[in-house]
């Protein structure tokens, strides 16, 4: 009610409706407001003071009440004057109160403006002491060592590159901790991922300065590491440029990645530069993905003469193993060799035979279906011996078997082979067109899978007996994966449960070190009153996996 009352005399004292609803909720009055409070408390003394000055002779109200108050009768003049000083009286006594809670507003517009001053003031202090508290926060505390650790791993998996969504750049805008952190840190500038396709051509004359700036910032006793895709956005002059200031770090380069994509041509000032620029080099990856493109018309020898050369992955078109414009390697000091592709039988020996000191060894893509080659492999005088290669994978392609790769294989030895991956070609396995190729003439001698671990055998020819005699030839066999088709599953199955076949324990195959069991077939169609047995080929394969789990 106080507060309404307050509102109404706002009203009533040309405050207007706003500053009315100030004095109904409390908020603070502006200034008008206050003075035209303070002028209405002028008012109201003075009003007061007038009514004080009067003398009057006071009759009692409870006369005049008792004599007017169950009557209608019209007061006599002396009643009326009593009445009049009555109210007279009253509305000074209202008057006063009145001025009491005006002067109670403006205490309490005085006491809100005090408390905001305060709030004010609370805000003020407590957003110094929150900016004090997260310089003491532990993240700000971590040494300069934690923080670079840290930010490595923001940076792709294949090393920062020029983007900004994985460049050290992106990580030096966000503080000056980063800032120095991105900049000081030699991981972050020793790898350098440069897609020529996401610069401009305004750009990509200023990739030589680019180069400059990367690795100038890596430590001097760091070795580097280069990743260049898109060579058919460069032109020649650019590629010219580009190769000089590659020779200029490649010293330091230890890992080198170099995806033509259709441009051989762009990169010849580069990789046709004489070799021998990098002596520190021991990882090389090169790839021609668009195996369309035009044979390049120069020798790629950049790679040649480096003595530490020893893993290698290659996927280029078969011509760049041949001929004048080859792809010159160091190629007998290589320990790891992966070549993808299509892979001409004339190009895999001559490749093969040159790598003798190879550890780890595929070859997904040897091409036996291509009639446009009909040279016979360059076969060496005598037998060449392999004798640190541990893991070969060979992938035959093409539906017809070419006995030159059983030549070749007839030219190796492999003492020490412990992992051997032979598949064929999956389409004669399932459509039964073609020829699949004889296990028996790719694998090395019995006497020489004493060592084997690791052996897979898919979409290939091998008998029931000569299956069992070469598990039984690999008695430390730990891993096994057999996709066959020429031999019945149940049969096979059940021939790896026998423990003395015939009563000879010499052709029983050992088991002992199996941890890894693989097996895949073809169910027979059920036509011709011939039905699959399901039941027996459940119960045989779980047999078998309960054997290998004991």
């Amino acid at each position: 009610m106080l507060a309404l009352s307050l509102w109404h005399r706002g009203i009533e004292m040309g405050l207007g409706d706003t500053e009315g609803r100030a004095l109904l909720k409390g908020f603070t009055l502006s200034d008008d407001a206050v003075d035209a409070v303070k002028t209405e408390l002028n008012v109201l003394e003075k009003e007061r003071g007038r009514v004080k000055q009067k003398a009057l002779t006071v009759i009692s109200a409870d006369v005049v009440a008792s004599q007017l108050k169950h009557s209608n009768q019209r007061p006599t003049s002396d009643q009326a004057s009593v009445l009049e000083t009555l109210l007279a009286q009253k509305n000074s006594e209202v008057a006063v109160i009145e001025s009491d809670l005006l002067r109670l507003q403006l205490k309490i517009n005085d006491d809100i403006n005090a408390l905001k001053e305060l709030e004010r003031l609370k805000a003020e202090k407590q957003a110094k002491a929150n900016s004090y508290e997260s310089w003491l926060v532990s993240v700000r505390l971590l040494p300069m060592e934690v923080i670079t650790r840290i930010l490595q791993y923001s940076i792709s998996y294949r090393g920062p590159s020029t983007k900004r969504k994985t460049s050290p750049f992106l990580l030096s805008r966000v503080c000056s901790a980063w800032r120095n952190s991105a900049l000081g840190c030699s991981s972050f500038w020793s790898d350098l991922e440069l897609e020529l396709s996401n610069f401009s051509a305004d750009h990509r004359p200023h990739l030589g300065l680019l180069l400059d700036l990367w690795y100038g910032r890596a430590n001097l006793q760091r070795p580097l590491s280069i990743s260049l895709t898109g060579a058919k956005y460069a032109d020649e002059d650019l590629t010219i440029k580009l190769a000089s200031h590659i020779i200029k770090f490649s010293p330091r380069m230890t890992t080198v990645f170099v995806d033509l994509c259709g441009g051989p041509e762009s990169l010849a000032a580069f990789l046709a530069s004489p070799g021998g620029p990098f002596p520190n080099l021991t990882s090389l990856t090169f790839i021609e993905s668009d195996f369309t493109a035009e044979q390049n018309t120069y020798p790629i020898t950049v790679f040649d003469q480096s003595p530490r050369l020893q893993k290698v992955a290659l996927r280029i078109p078969p011509g760049m193993f041949e001929g004048d414009c080859r792809l010159f390697l160091p190629w007998n000091q290589l320990t790891h060799l992966y070549v993808g592709g299509p892979l001409l039988m004339q190009s895999f020996a001559i490749i093969l035979f040159q790598c003798t000191q190879l550890e780890v060894a595929s070859f997904p893509g040897i091409n036996l279906a291509d009639q446009s080659d009909n040279r016979e492999p360059i076969l060496p005088p005598f037998l060449v011996e392999f004798p640190h290669l541990t893991d070969l994978r060979l992938r035959l392609n093409g539906p017809f078997f070419s006995q030159d790769i059983s030549e070749v294989f007839e030219m190796m030895l492999l003492p020490n082979l412990k992992s051997l991956d032979l598949a064929g070609f999956p389409f004669s396995f399932y459509s039964g067109d073609g020829e699949l190729f004889p296990v028996n003439s790719l694998l090395p001698p019995l006497d020489m899978l004493q060592n084997m671990r690791h052996l897979l055998l898919a979409y290939a020819d091998i008998t029931r007996e000569e299956l069992l005699e070469t598990l039984v030839a690999c008695p430390l066999l730990e891993s096994l994966t057999v996709c066959l088709n020429v031999i019945d599953p149940i049969t096979l199955l059940k021939d790896l449960l026998v423990n003395e076949p015939s009563g000879q324990p010499e052709s029983v195959p050992r088991l002992s070190h199996m941890t890894l069991f693989t097996f895949a077939c073809i169910i027979p169609k059920e036509n011709d009153g011939n039905v699959f047995d399901h039941v027996a080929f459940t119960a045989a394969f779980t047999a078998l996996v309960t054997l290998l789990s004991r």
